[in-house]
């Protein structure tokens, strides 16, 4: 066995005792998997730059057609996040809006993917309430959806 193929391991026999743990049916030599939880959909999978990490995806919500100003909220919000968390927030290709997360595989165990995956769904609920209440105009200030972006009752806290 290679060095390069150790993280690859160590991330199947992760990924199979999650799924065995959830009951997740999982396909063959897989270097991921895709289910819903909690009403959204997640990704857990291996990370494509780096096989010893694991990356953690969860889809908030399918946008409509983003706004340049919910875009502009959104980097904000990672801006001010950056700093308290390792979740970003981002717009995928098909226009969702997704929280994501990379960890090192090196001593991950399922219990501490189960709290990963708590945590991004957590995120994923303030964040989705967070973008249900910014759609209200009255809550606006000076053209951003976020306003001051600095005030704490916008952050989506670590």
């Amino acid at each position: 066995m290679t060095q390069d193929e150790m993280p690859v391991d160590r991330f199947r026999a992760l990924l199979t005792a999650f799924c065995s743990a959830h009951q997740i049916p999982i396909v063959g030599q897989t270097l991921g998997v895709e289910f819903e939880a909690d009403s959204y959909r997640v990704l857990i999978a291996s990370d494509p730059r780096d096989t010893e990490r694991i990356l953690v995806d969860v889809v908030v919500a399918a946008l409509d057609e983003p706004s340049l100003d919910f875009l502009m909220a959104l980097h904000q919000l990672n801006h001010h996040a950056r700093i308290e968390h390792d979740w970003v927030a981002s717009v995928d290709l098909s226009d969702r809006l997704c929280l994501h997360t990379q960890r090192s595989l090196a001593t991950l165990r399922v219990e501490e993917v189960d709290s990963i995956l708590a945590e991004g769904i957590n995120r994923a609920e303030a964040l989705e309430t967070l973008c249900k209440t910014l759609a209200e105009p009255a809550l606006t200030a000076e053209g951003s959806p976020l306003g001051d972006a600095s005030t704490a009752g916008l952050m989506i806290r670590g």
